[in-house]
């Protein structure tokens, strides 16, 4: 048996220490969400007549808002959005840079950063919530990045609402269902996770 170094072991220990606090813990909680929403957004389906795809995105910023919260929520996609900004490609078909911001969908890049703090306000910091504020809080979430997406499209495209809404809200209805429905699903067990992070 070769004996164990204990001057090794007691070097190795600063290392395992500082990966098992809660801030490496919500540090790697932040960038794993940001990872997750680049990789959703390569889940993308063009729609004829619209400069939006359907993607998962949605359905990874709603994620991001319940697992991490309104502050480290909105701090992951913030690190997305940088991401993207630096020229790195994590945006739909693997775009990215600061063309994209002046583009058809900086409205909904934006409503990706403001939802988990609207999710927030709607959740509460309860450790615990039910199924009904969970939902309010989805929805909420999907609303606030569609409003942002549609205000810039307006000010972009120069459309009136009413057609933007016509080509950028209803024809993503069901799929934004299909998320809303999956995320209000786990929700409550990724509040519970949150905990964790603490």
């Amino acid at each position: 048996m070769i004996p164990t170094d204990p001057n090794t072991a007691t070097a190795a220990s600063p290392a395992a220490t500082i990966l098992s606090t809660p801030a490496a813990r919500r540090l790697g909680a932040v960038l794993f969400f940001a990872v997750l929403t680049a990789a959703a957004a390569q889940v993308a389906i063009p729609v004829p007549g619209s400069p939006v795809p359907i993607t998962l995105q949605t359905l990874a910023v709603v994620l991001c808002g319940l697992a991490l919260g309104p502050r480290l929520g909105a701090a992951s996609m913030g690190v997305y959005l940088l991401a993207g900004l630096a020229g790195l490609p994590v945006f739909a078909d693997l775009s990215g840079g600061a063309q994209v911001f002046a583009g058809a969908t900086v409205g909904y890049l934006l409503g990706f950063a403001a939802a988990p703090m609207v999710m927030g306000a709607v959740i509460g910091s309860a450790p615990r919530a039910g199924t009904g504020r969970i939902a309010l809080g989805v929805v909420a979430a999907h609303a606030t990045i569609h409003l942002l997406g549609l205000a810039g499209l307006v000010a972009v495209a120069g459309m009136s609402l009413a057609d933007a809404a016509a080509m950028m809200v209803w024809p993503y209805a069901v799929g934004d269902v299909l998320k809303a429905a999956l995320a209000i699903a786990v929700g409550a067990r990724l509040i519970a996770w949150r905990q964790r992070l603490n």
